[in-house]
Parts: structure tokens; sequence; C-alpha cells
């Protein structure tokens, strides 16, 4: 309530549907203000009566954590991210296409799902090698979405998103969980030629 009344563009990026009663895990959400937005989180933080125990910053946001130990004891994670990010200062889903097409759901914005499948797919792959089991249909759906297809070749480049989409095509998981070494480097070499200045930057 209080970012719709004065705080910057946001949107919860996946794992919403239980929100705002119940998560299994964190909460992470994009926004064009990270300060600004963090702002808001506090105040509102605090009129619940939770207390910042800790604050991980990073190129592309913050992480958060709060408790309270009244009525009981529980913990909130909140991450903050002004675009989606491998190792927090490479580019993988930029901010504008998070903030491009936002929808409402539940009275929040979340991310838009060819979005959100891009960054499932695209996040846990660089970081870890995987393309987790529970989006696979998902991502598989977008596979001829130009949206999605302009998203994954801002990311890993032209040849790298054509060989993906190929491989999703043929729901080969496999095949591209064993070239996720390629696919960081054609990310990271692309984040160059595309960004280097700000990815320099945000490196530093």
């Amino acid at each position: 309530a209080e970012l719709e009344k004065s705080g910057p563009p946001y949107c919860v990026c996946g794992n919403y549907e239980g929100l705002p009663e119940y998560t299994s895990h964190d909460v992470d959400i994009w926004t064009s203000d990270v300060a600004a937005f963090e702002r808001v989180l506090y105040a509102c933080a605090k009129k619940c009566g939770l207390t910042l125990y800790l604050r991980n910053r990073l190129a592309n946001g913050s992480n958060n954590f709060f408790y309270k130990t009244y009525p009981k004891m529980e913990f909130v994670h909140i991450d903050v991210l002004s675009e989606c990010s491998w190792a927090s200062f490479v580019p993988i889903v930029r901010s504008a296409r998070i903030g491009e097409a936002r929808v409402k759901y539940n009275g929040f914005h979340v991310a838009e799902p060819v979005v959100e499948s891009a960054m499932h797919l695209l996040y846990p792959l660089l970081h870890s090698g995987k393309v987790k089991d529970k989006y696979r249909e998902k991502i598989y759906s977008f596979r001829e979405n130009h949206r999605f297809a302009r998203i994954l070749e801002e990311a890993v480049g032209r040849d790298g998103a054509g060989d993906l989409r190929a491989k999703i095509s043929r729901k080969d998981w496999k095949g591209i969980e064993k070239n996720a070494g390629r696919y960081m480097l054609q990310t990271a070499l692309n984040a160059l030629i595309r960004d280097n200045v700000r990815v320099a930057k945000a490196f530093l």
C-alpha cells in the first residue's frame, strides 16, 4: 500500500502465489530506485515491529533480513534488485525489461510471466548450472514468444539465444545444463560489449 501511494515502481519476481500471507523462502522485488524503495521498506518494517538485523549490499541492490520476537519469533527476508544479474554486477534481465510490463496480482505488482520465465531460466542456469524442474513447463510455453527471445538475446547474445531456444523446443534440459559454462561465458562477454562501462563500475 505504501509503495502504491508514494514509492517507486516495483514488482515481485516469482514465488508470489501465497503473498502477502505466506512465502516458503525469501521475496525478490525489482524496483527502479533501490534507495527510495529501501526507505519505504524500512519504514514499513518499523511499523510492523520488525528489526533489521542484516543488510547485505550488492551491486544491483540489497538483501534485507528482519526479525521480531513478539508475539512469536518471525523472520522476513526481502531482496531488493534494480535488475536481474549474475554475481550482482553482470546483467541477465535488464531493468527496462522487468519494469516495462508489470501486472497486478492480489493487489500488488508482479513481473510479467514472460519476463519471470526468462529470469527463472537464466538466473539458476548461470549461478548453479541448473534449470529448476518446477519452472520448465512455463519456460517451454514461451519458446516462440518474441519478447522471450529478445530477453535471451540481450543476455547471452544471438547465437546463445538461438541455441537455448532450440534446446527448449526439444525439452533438452540436460543439454542446456551441460552447456551452462558456455552460456556463462557468452553472458559475460555480451555484457562487456553492451554495458562495458556500467559493468566495470558495478564490479568495482
